[in-house]
């Protein structure tokens, strides 16, 4: 994200100096006073603009998940699973409000699918993108992991640990909001429960935690706060303003890519707080 801001940094720093440059060289008396107000406003627009861009690294760096532990196992170490489990997330189609959104409602129309099937689709992408991250994360701590469906049957036999849950609430909010506004306005939000089970064969099932792990598409900053300095350039540099204002979390090609990014950043925060649970049982080594 900073690489890909840095180039407009300087490209705006550049033109407000250019613009600056043009009135001094020009001289005052040289110009209309309409003209030298117009090329000075764009040129002080254009320097806040270049703050705001400074800014966007810091509100798209910070976390826009938590995780909230409800319970943990307290007993003794328990052997080295031979798999971790990450069974997909349970969720209903009714727990997923569409975009709220006047456009958003009118794409669902002319789409020819249903809110239902919508919804399903949307609950997917979800359930795929919190699975996925979670297989990735853990795999890194150097544990066997695999993914495997709501459905299921658990392979006996081995020690396994699970992962699953349930998905309580999918949100997309309103994406319009988002990219006009932003700064949390219109946000997306996904809340889940989370479960880590130890599974022994030949014996009862241990619940080693219990989480509450939750997401939103976060505070970036939309066009509205942006856009006075990309409407003063031109066409151009408004789609330069919007793909950066909305970049870092607004401007998604469909609705549910908002959501699926928001299990993103939940399955990365369950996967931080599982890692101490396993090196507290010496199943992977702290580094």
């Amino acid at each position: 994200m900073q690489s890909s801001i840095n180039p407009l940094v300087r490209v705006y720093s550049e033109f407000a100096s250019l613009c600056r440059g043009f009135v001094r060289a020009k001289g005052p008396g040289r110009m209309p006073p309409s003209t030298r107000f117009i090329i000075m406003k764009v040129s002080m627009r254009s320097t806040a603009f270049i703050l705001l861009l400074s800014l966007i690294p810091v509100l798209a760096g910070c976390s826009h998940a938590e995780v909230t532990t409800q319970s943990m196992y307290e007993g003794t170490a328990l052997p080295r699973p031979a798999v971790v489990l990450v069974r997909d997330f349970v969720v209903a189609p009714g727990d997923v409000a569409l975009d709220s959104g006047r456009l958003a409602r009118l794409r669902r129309a002319l789409s020819g699918e249903n809110d239902g099937q919508q919804q399903q689709a949307a609950a997917q992408s979800v359930v795929d993108a919190l699975g996925n991250t979670l297989v990735d994360a853990i795999a890194k701590m150097g544990l066997s992991v695999r993914r495997i469906s709501a459905d299921a049957v658990i392979p006996a036999g081995d020690n396994a640990v699970l992962v699953d849950g349930n998905i309580v609430a999918i949100n997309e909010g309103n994406r319009a909001k988002r990219v006009l506004i932003g700064f949390g306005a219109g946000a997306s939000t996904v809340d889940t429960r989370v479960a880590l089970t130890y599974l022994a064969a030949a014996q009862a099932e241990r619940r080693l935690a219990d989480f509450r792990a939750s997401g939103s598409s976060g505070a970036a900053p939309g066009m509205v706060a942006t856009g006075g300095a990309g409407a003063a350039i031109g066409a151009a540099s408004i789609a330069t303003t919007a793909a950066v204002s909305g970049g870092t979390q607004a401007i998604r090609e469909t609705q549910a890519a908002t959501v699926s990014h928001d299990a993103d950043d939940i399955g990365d925060k369950i996967a931080a707080a599982l890692k101490p649970i396993f090196i507290k049982q010496g199943w992977i080594a702290a580094n």
